[in-house]
């Protein structure tokens, strides 16, 4: 059922995630700018690397 008590109310699970990200976002913050810069340094090229390798499996699956 679409509107079931389940689907709505966030478990232990979606709150702990939500809270680990949350903290991990207000440590990049609380460091300042310098830590934003290394962050982006580091997230960016991951973030290339991830899409090329995705890009090449879908090409792989479609033949």
């Amino acid at each position: 059922m679409l509107m079931s008590t389940d689907t709505v109310s966030p478990s232990c699970r979606h709150w702990a995630g939500f809270i680990l990200l949350w903290v991990l976002q207000a440590v990049v913050f609380w460091r300042g700018m310098e830590m934003i810069k290394k962050f982006i340094d580091f997230a960016g090229p991951a973030v290339y690397v991830v899409m090329f390798i995705l890009a090449g499996y879908m090409v792989w699956r479609a033949g």
